[in-house]
This record gives structure tokens, C-alpha cells and sequence, in this order.
């Protein structure tokens, strides 16, 4: 279960990586505007960041709930349970924010400033 949890981690930072790529590539392609650019930025940088800070913070708190002597032995799994639940979660909702508003708005600015533009130039207007 821990390694669906550490994969979801870096399928974020992945993801996060992709469409640092699409912006860069944007900005030196294309004339959008930078604050627009900075815009789109900060909308997968956030929810991206909280979910990755959700998950290894979750993470961090069951193993040191698990590793402590107090803890009654039949709770261990459970609290791992939880926990690794919780990361995934937060990990899930960042993504979701990511793919449900930023992926649209960045194929909105690269229909605007790419596409529509080679249209224009490829009909000669």
C-alpha cells in the first residue's frame, strides 16, 4: 500500500514537471502574455505542492505513530491504513484541482497564441 502512496508522489512531481515544460515552452513559442503564464503557474504549482506536502506529511506521521513503543500492537496496521489513505487523498485532490482547471486553461492558451495563429498564417490572412 505504501508504494501506491510513493508512487502517486511521483507521478505528481512528474505531472508538475510536464506542464512546467508546456509553460516554458509557451513563453518562448508563443506571445502570451507572461502574467497569464504566471498565472497558469501558480495553479499547478499549488495544488501540486499541497498535495505533495499532504502526503509526505501523513506518511511521516504514521511511521512515527507505528515506530513508537506506546502503541498497542493490533492498532499498528489500522493506523497505517489511515494514514496511507489520508496521503493518497491529498495527493488525489491536488491532482484532480490540476487536471480539472489548469490542463483547460493551458489548452485555451495554446489554442489562443499557438494554433489559431498558424491557422491564420497557413490561410495566408
Amino acid at each position: 500500500m505504501l508504494w501506491i502512496a510513493l508512487a502517486s508522489l511521483l507521478f505528481s512531481v512528474a505531472v508538475g514537471v510536464l506542464h512546467w515544460l508546456w509553460i516554458h515552452w509557451l513563453r518562448k513559442r508563443t506571445a502570451t502574455p507572461r502574467w497569464l503564464l504566471i498565472v497558469a503557474g501558480m495553479g499547478v504549482g499549488v495544488p501540486l505542492a499541497s498535495g505533495m506536502c499532504g502526503t509526505s506529511f501523513y506518511i511521516l506521521n504514521a511511521y512515527a505513530a507505528v515506530s513508537g513503543e506506546y502503541v498497542d500492537p493490533t492498532q499498528k496496521p489500522r493506523i497505517l491504513e489511515i494514514a496511507i489513505e489520508s496521503s493518497m487523498n491529498c495527493n488525489v485532490l491536488g491532482l484532480l484541482v490540476v487536471f480539472a482547471v489548469m490542463v483547460p486553461l493551458l489548452l485555451a492558451l495554446t489554442w489562443k497564441y499557438h494554433w489559431s495563429r498558424a491557422k491564420k498564417d497557413a490561410s495566408g490572412g
